[in-house]
């Protein structure tokens, strides 16, 4: 072959090469747009700060590390080895508002937006196990669902609904069907739904925008227990382990330079507080003085319980209380806790 000829092909042969490179990277650029790929490993793009400190007897929890984008996750953290995983990475604009773990622990459910900027949040599946993250309830712009509980059979998960879609923002409490996604309004005025059995408590909202008061709904019929006295917000309302008390987060309102909490603001629709709070439990049927549980007031994120165990992300990391405090990890960016 002539050198002339032989450098033409040369050249023929590195121009394939480098379109048959740059069409494989235009296709992985825009194939993947839909899709998440869960980073097997956290070293590098996450746990800047966090830091196993001690150790529980106690299943493995699921929280919502949240740093500045794109550097979200799902994790999950098993208390007895300290070992922690990540289960979902956020895409670069979504956004998650809170998540909620079945009864079976097989699914969580994810109060999520696939875009920050539509300003709303629906409701996502995520298989633990596989990292399968599926749509459910699709974001209805100006409508965000959070404080996620699932109901005991699992066919349904309650959610607090903030509507702004029309001149006047509505809260109430909703039931998502588990299967077709219907939307069914329970209770107005109300937030942080749970079930018992056939119950569902919730907090009540009064027209200063105070939650002093936990609502019962069954069979129909609304019932409301009145806590405290009038200094006192509630936060964070859990299942007690009996299925007659419920447990909740107290923030004494004589202690706060604020005046008092708001909710409904477009800050707000986490659903969380950032004063120091007190954990309390409060017999449902007796309808008895407020019990406290032993537990050191602090910023409360977000919190889960199972059994006798409390799991809640503060401004300190992760911690769970059972009668005391025991901080497992160490992180300025756990916000969302289920387990």
């Amino acid at each position: 072959m002539a050198p002339e000829t032989k450098a033409r092909a040369v050249l023929a042969l590195q121009v394939i090469v480098v379109m048959t490179v740059a069409t494989a990277v235009w296709a992985i650029g825009f194939s993947g747009r839909d899709s998440v790929d869960v980073l097997p490993t956290t070293e590098v793009r996450f746990s800047l700060d966090l830091e196993v400190i001690d150790d529980a007897d106690h299943e493995v929890i699921y929280a919502v590390e949240q740093r500045a984008r794109p550097n979200y996750r799902i994790f999950s953290f098993d208390p007895v080895t300290g070992d922690t995983q990540t289960i979902y990475t956020v895409p670069d604009d979504a956004i998650i508002y809170g998540i909620a773990l079945n009864h079976e622990r097989q699914t969580l459910a994810v109060s999520y937006s696939p875009d920050f900027a539509l300003e709303g949040s629906g409701i996502w599946t995520l298989d633990v196990s596989s990292g399968q993250f599926d749509e459910h309830l699709p974001v209805a712009p100006g409508r965000y669902l959070t404080d996620l509980a699932w109901s005991p059979g699992g066919n349904s998960v309650l959610a607090t609904q903030i509507d702004r879609r029309d001149a006047e923002e509505t809260v109430r409490v909703v039931r998502v069907d588990a299967e077709t996604a219907e939307v069914e309004p329970l209770v107005d005025d109300a937030i942080n739904p749970i079930q018992v059995d056939d119950a569902v408590y919730y907090l009540t909202i009064d027209e200063n925008n105070a939650r002093r008061s936990i609502g019962l709904l069954l069979d129909g019929e609304m019932t409301t227990l009145d806590v405290g006295n009038a200094t006192y917000d509630l936060d964070h309302l859990l299942a007690g382990v009996d299925g007659t008390s419920v447990r909740v987060a107290v923030i004494d309102q004589e202690d706060v330079d604020t005046g008092g909490l708001s909710f409904g603001l477009p800050a707000a629709a986490h659903g969380n507080h950032d004063v120091p709070s007190s954990w309390w439990s409060i017999d449902t049927v007796l309808a008895s003085e407020p019990t406290p549980l032993g537990l050191e007031p602090i910023i409360v994120y977000d919190a889960a319980a199972n059994g006798e165990a409390l799991i809640y992300a503060t401004n300190e990391g992760l911690a769970i209380g059972q009668g005391s405090r025991t901080d497992l990890i160490k992180s300025r960016a756990i916000r969302f806790v289920a387990g």
